[in-house]
């Protein structure tokens, strides 16, 4: 009898065809027909087949060994155990269980099911949660009611005592990475037990709505354990899933909380998020069942998968969804403008956009795509590319023989492309660049500050877009250089809706800053891929993925088909 499965020794997952006879394995080798791996195996999984196969172990410690052996590998594929695939070693890190301590937009995937937020945003604007109601009474003033018997996973009651503590909590943390919205709330005021008053600084109301959505007003239970260090010994929240077992680098576990108050709702037993690094690695999970779903793929490996059959593939865009190059302008010869122009005109955003989405990318010079009603068509291709004039810039600038530069990216496949396509087009002008990948990017770059420019991709809509890159309080405020204009239209974007047509002007002003003083250089606007097995899971819809949340889908109504 043959068996199909995959080695799991390291991240290739490389494909194996094993032979079984009386129970006992006869023979083991790479399976051809994997459309990756080809019947190829690495080192490591080449050594540890000769050996399984001399020892002919059974066949169901083998089939264990495939499938990620022992106890927690069963219950991640038994029914009702959704399977979700992410790389747990770039957006989880060592688990921050409190949202006070978590320093990365990317927790939202897992602090969202163990606290829940207030309201949900969603394409279309807000959903209650938490949160009932909610009404901005001023620019400067909002009003929150909670939902009723809402209890957290420890039996304390949320009401609005509960949830003005928390806030407060969350405003003298001076968390770097929250949105810098949330740090204009100046009061919270408590109107009756489940109503509070949420008074303002500035007119940022319909901006603020953000960060009811967000870890920044995920309410804390007033019961958390802590260490001697303060750090939560479980997560203490009120949301749909409690934590159920945490491997670092290879999976976090939550299992349904049956005290929920949308508990009748959902149907899922429990969610294991797999650790799955974004390529190869994350088609051959899918394409072996090791896990339901994930995102992050490219129009390439989307094809793969629809040609395979059994899966549902959507593209996942965004006008917040773009990479970009940040750089510190406070350090020679980048805080020259005549420098950071140069960069910008070097820089060949039809190769990268190319290279990266194919037809489904779009080259970005200012912060909107064309067909947002927020494109300013004036700027057009602002840096379109121009290496001559790049060369001139910075002869002008006093650098006619260029100078080198470090830049430091995240270790995934579309930023490793992307560097790689800069530091060609830079050292064409006679910039070179020497390119580090970073697995905590937060910390070493916009930190530590350990070079000069950095490629990151981009996940967040409407103000955020500039309010978390220029913000003076926003850690991705790259040297936190100060921008009076930009702070000055932020403030009155705030308070508007964030499609109210008044803003169209200030978005074209604040497009028009960004590009004159070089402040960052926009690369591309780009979709990835979304996929799921049809065949296991049900209950999902394109509504559901939220690029705003780094395409992660809402989960409550999914369920594993019989």
């Amino acid at each position: 009898m043959q068996r199909i499965g995959y080695c799991r020794i390291c991240g290739a997952l490389c494909g194996l065809v094993v032979e079984v006879e009386g129970g006992r394995v006869t023979r083991i080798e790479g399976d051809r027909e994997h459309p990756l791996t080809q019947g190829f195996t690495g080192p490591k999984g080449s050594g540890t087949v000769r050996r399984l196969a001399a020892a002919a172990l059974s066949a169901l410690v083998v089939v264990g060994l495939l499938a990620a052996c022992g106890r927690e590998a069963q219950e991640a594929g038994s029914d009702g155990i959704f399977r979700y695939g992410v790389d747990l070693v770039q957006t989880v890190g060592d688990l921050p269980m409190d949202p006070v301590a978590s320093r990365l937009e990317s927790h939202l995937f897992y602090l969202t099911p163990l606290y829940d937020t207030l309201l949900r945003r969603t394409p279309h604007g807000f959903e209650p949660r938490l949160a009932t109601d909610w009404e901005i009474t001023d620019s400067r003033t909002v009003n929150v009611t909670l939902r009723e018997g809402v209890e957290f996973h420890d039996g304390h009651a949320l009401d609005a005592g509960v949830l003005k503590t928390s806030i407060e909590r969350s405003l003298a943390s001076k968390n770097a990475n929250f949105q810098p919205a949330f740090f204009e709330l100046e009061r919270v005021e408590i109107l009756g037990p489940l109503e509070l008053r949420l008074h303002l600084g500035s007119d940022i109301a319909g901006e603020f709505l953000t960060a009811l959505a967000g870890r920044e007003t995920m309410p804390v239970s007033p019961g958390a354990r802590t260490d001697e260090t303060g750090r939560f010994l479980a997560p203490a929240g009120a949301g749909p899933y409690r934590l159920h077992h945490f491997a670092s680098e290879r999976r976090l576990a939550l299992r349904k909380n049956p005290d929920h108050w949308d508990a009748a709702q959902i149907r899922l037993l429990g969610i294991d998020f797999m650790q799955t690094p974004v390529g190869p690695q994350r088609v051959n999970a899918l394409r072996t069942g090791r896990i339901d779903m994930a995102q992050g793929l490219t129009a390439r490996e989307a094809a793969e998968l629809g040609r395979l059959g059994g899966f549902e593939i959507y593209p996942i865009s965004s006008d917040g969804y773009f990479h970009y190059l940040g750089f510190y302008k406070d350090r020679p010869p980048l805080d020259d403008v005549r420098v950071r122009r140069a960069l910008g005109y070097a820089l060949d955003r039809e190769a990268i956009s190319w290279a990266l989405f194919g037809e489904n990318g779009e080259p970005a010079y200012q912060p909107w795509p064309r067909e947002s009603p927020n494109y300013d068509p004036r700027l057009g291709d602002a840096y379109a590319y121009d290496p001559v004039h790049a060369r001139a810039l910075l002869t002008e600038a006093g650098y006619p023989d260029g100078f080198e530069l470090g830049l430091m990216t995240a270790g995934r496949s579309d930023l490793i492309r992307a560097s790689e396509i800069v530091h060609q087009n830079l050292s064409q002008v006679g910039i070179e660049m020497k390119i580090l990948q970073s697995s905590a990017i937060v910390d070493e770059f916009f930190r530590a500050r350990r070079t000069e420019v950095t490629l990151v991709s981009w996940a967040r809509s409407g103000l955020q877009k500039v309010t978390r890159m220029f913000g003076p309080r926003s850690v991705a405020n790259i040297g936190h250089v100060s921008v009076p204009q930009i702070d000055r239209l932020t403030a009155q974007l705030g308070g508007m809706p964030p499609d109210d047509p008044r803003g169209v002007p200030l978005w074209h002003e604040i497009a028009r800053v960004v590009s004159e003083q070089a402040l960052v250089h926009y690369l591309v606007f780009g979709s990835n891929y979304f996929a799921f097995d049809a065949h296991r899971v049900g209950g999902f819809s394109r509504d559901q993925i939220m690029p705003f949340q780094l395409g992660v889908p809402v989960f409550d109504r999914l369920y594993i088909r019989e």
